[in-house]
């Protein structure tokens, strides 16, 4: 299955499930739906950040959190 057609869940704004549809349907009408964001800090406190591919369909190129992904 490629990425935009894999399926998450749809919420709502207290993190209820109200329904399911692809990845690219829920971007696409910015829908709500769950993922999680990892912050990496070194021991002098500095964030490590990542620069986004430039073949991402979102923000693509972009500065962005050291990892991240949907659940």
């Amino acid at each position: 299955m490629n990425v935009e057609n894999e399926i998450y869940n749809i919420v709502d704004e207290n993190d209820q499930i109200i329904g399911q549809a692809s990845r690219k349907h829920i971007h696409k009408n910015k829908l709500l739906h769950r993922s999680v964001h990892t912050l990496v800090f070194n021991s002098k406190k500095e964030l490590f950040l990542q620069k986004r591919a430039l073949c991402k369909d979102e923000n693509p190129g972009l500065w962005d959190t050291s990892s991240a992904g949907h659940v």
